[in-house]
């Protein structure tokens, strides 16, 4: 059910669309919430009507205090700050170590001593 109400002659509506619980399964930081996805609705007195998804995030005070005292989200940024570009990276990271791999397959495949103890590794 939308909740409504009237603010200097526009009409606002709050719904929610969807609730989506963090408690379980957990992420690796533990750290539970509740995330609402609304649809705020906003009528100005002049008939125009704007609409609007949101997301709330509603959890309990001592959480976010342990988040802020541990700095848990300058962690969390540090690690996007690393992966930001990671897709760029990835395909020429994996060209350069399939590369790798095969020259070192091919120069194993020149000795054949190297080649049988190859042989014996991979099929342990």
């Amino acid at each position: 059910l939308p909740f409504s109400f009237e603010a200097g002659g526009t009409t606002c509506a709050v719904e929610v669309v969807r609730a989506k619980s963090k408690f379980k399964p957990t992420d690796p930081t533990h750290f539970r919430h509740i995330v609402y996805t609304v649809l705020l609705t906003i009528l100005r007195p002049d008939g125009t009507r704007f609409r609007a998804f949101c997301e709330l995030q509603a959890l309990h005070l001592r959480t976010l205090a342990f988040n802020d005292s541990s700095r848990s989200h300058e962690h969390y940024d540090f690690f996007c700050r690393q992966l930001a570009n990671y897709k760029e990276h990835l395909g020429a990271n994996l060209d350069f170590m399939l590369e790798a791999r095969m020259r070192l397959f091919d120069e194993l495949g020149k000795t054949p001593v190297l080649l049988s103890m190859l042989i014996v590794v991979l099929a342990a």
